[in-house]
């Protein structure tokens, strides 16, 4: 996940998936987010559109109480899914 902010904590993520050694079936895809960050209410990414959508997969939203430090934790917003964490 690549997140850049244009202006006024409003952001622009790219979602990038791929099969890694532990989980080889996984196809490529992508996905653009949009959301916001401030520190009362945390980031939230809401899914907007495809870039290569792999057949049957579906775009995620994320929320998080917002960084600590190079890392992030939060939530897939998704029936089935649990968290996510990103480091710099």
């Amino acid at each position: 996940m690549t997140i850049t902010g244009p202006s006024d904590n409003n952001l622009q993520a790219t979602v990038d998936f791929y099969p890694v050694s532990s989980d080889p079936g996984v196809p490529d895809g992508s996905y653009v987010m949009t959301g916001n960050y401030s520190s009362s209410g945390g980031l939230v990414l809401i899914p907007d559109h495809w870039i290569d959508q792999p057949p049957g997969y579906q775009m995620v939203g994320f929320s998080s109480p917002g960084p600590s430090g190079s890392s992030m934790e939060g939530t897939v917003q998704a029936d089935g899914c649990t968290t996510f964490s990103v480091s710099n």
